[in-house]
Protein backbone atom coordinates (compact mmCIF):
# COMPACT_ATOMS: atom_id res chain seq x y z
CA UNK A 1 0.00 0.00 0.00
CA UNK A 2 1.17 3.17 -0.67
CA UNK A 3 -0.33 6.48 0.89
CA UNK A 4 0.33 9.65 -1.22
CA UNK A 5 0.13 13.70 -0.16
CA UNK A 6 0.62 16.59 -2.23
CA UNK A 7 1.47 19.00 0.97
CA UNK A 8 2.44 19.08 4.50
CA UNK A 9 -0.06 18.83 7.12
CA UNK A 10 -2.82 16.28 4.93
CA UNK A 11 -3.99 13.53 6.87
CA UNK A 12 -4.78 10.18 6.03
CA UNK A 13 -6.60 6.60 8.36
CA UNK A 14 -4.84 3.76 8.24
CA UNK A 15 -7.01 0.83 9.43
CA UNK A 16 -4.40 -2.48 10.43
CA UNK A 17 -6.39 -5.31 11.27
CA UNK A 18 -4.97 -9.41 11.17
CA UNK A 19 -6.87 -12.73 11.27
CA UNK A 20 -7.39 -14.06 14.31
CA UNK A 21 -5.82 -10.83 15.89
CA UNK A 22 -7.87 -8.31 17.36
CA UNK A 23 -4.34 -7.28 20.31
CA UNK A 24 -2.41 -4.22 20.26
CA UNK A 25 -0.09 -2.50 17.34
CA UNK A 26 2.38 -0.39 17.28
CA UNK A 27 3.69 2.46 14.42
CA UNK A 28 6.58 4.26 13.82
CA UNK A 29 7.79 6.03 10.94
CA UNK A 30 11.17 5.26 9.37
CA UNK A 31 11.31 9.61 8.68
CA UNK A 32 9.51 11.63 10.52
CA UNK A 33 10.73 14.70 9.21
CA UNK A 34 8.58 12.99 6.39
CA UNK A 35 5.63 11.47 7.55
CA UNK A 36 4.32 10.87 11.18
CA UNK A 37 2.02 8.86 12.63
CA UNK A 38 -0.75 8.73 15.94
CA UNK A 39 -1.10 6.72 17.97
CA UNK A 40 2.64 4.94 18.52
CA UNK A 41 0.51 2.08 19.89
CA UNK A 42 -3.32 1.45 19.45
CA UNK A 43 -6.22 -1.06 18.40
CA UNK A 44 -6.73 -0.55 14.45
CA UNK A 45 -6.72 2.95 13.11
CA UNK A 46 -3.83 5.21 13.20
CA UNK A 47 -3.33 8.82 11.39
CA UNK A 48 -0.55 9.94 9.01
CA UNK A 49 0.28 13.26 8.82
CA UNK A 50 2.56 14.57 6.07
CA UNK A 51 5.23 17.07 7.22
CA UNK A 52 7.66 17.69 4.16
CA UNK A 53 8.57 16.56 0.82
CA UNK A 54 10.10 13.23 0.61
CA UNK A 55 9.64 9.54 1.25
CA UNK A 56 9.59 7.49 4.54
CA UNK A 57 7.81 4.17 5.52
CA UNK A 58 5.06 3.69 8.14
CA UNK A 59 5.41 0.22 9.62
CA UNK A 60 2.97 -1.56 11.77
CA UNK A 61 4.04 -4.55 14.26
CA UNK A 62 1.88 -6.87 16.46
CA UNK A 63 3.05 -8.09 19.96
CA UNK A 64 3.78 -11.53 18.15
CA UNK A 65 6.32 -9.15 16.01
CA UNK A 66 4.50 -9.40 12.68
CA UNK A 67 4.47 -6.41 10.62
CA UNK A 68 3.57 -4.84 7.53
CA UNK A 69 4.65 -1.62 5.99
CA UNK A 70 2.97 1.45 4.34
CA UNK A 71 5.00 3.77 1.84
CA UNK A 72 4.43 7.40 1.96
CA UNK A 73 5.50 9.95 -0.33
CA UNK A 74 5.14 13.28 -0.35
CA UNK A 75 5.47 16.02 -2.76
CA UNK A 76 5.16 19.48 -2.45
CA UNK A 77 4.94 22.41 -5.05
CA UNK A 78 6.62 25.86 -4.55
CA UNK A 79 6.18 28.74 -6.76
CA UNK A 80 6.20 32.18 -7.21
CA UNK A 81 3.32 34.94 -7.20
CA UNK A 82 3.94 37.62 -9.71
CA UNK A 83 3.36 41.05 -7.71
CA UNK A 84 3.35 43.24 -10.87
CA UNK A 85 1.79 46.79 -11.03
CA UNK A 86 -1.47 47.30 -12.31
CA UNK A 87 -1.47 50.18 -14.39
CA UNK A 88 -4.85 52.07 -15.01
CA UNK A 89 -5.56 54.46 -17.10
CA UNK A 90 -7.21 58.15 -16.08
CA UNK A 91 -10.28 58.53 -18.11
Amino acid sequence: MTISFTASGQTQVVTVGELYYSGIFTASSSNTGVATVLPASGSSSFTVTAVAAGTASITFTDVNNFSTMVSVTVTTSTGTIDGGRRRTQAP
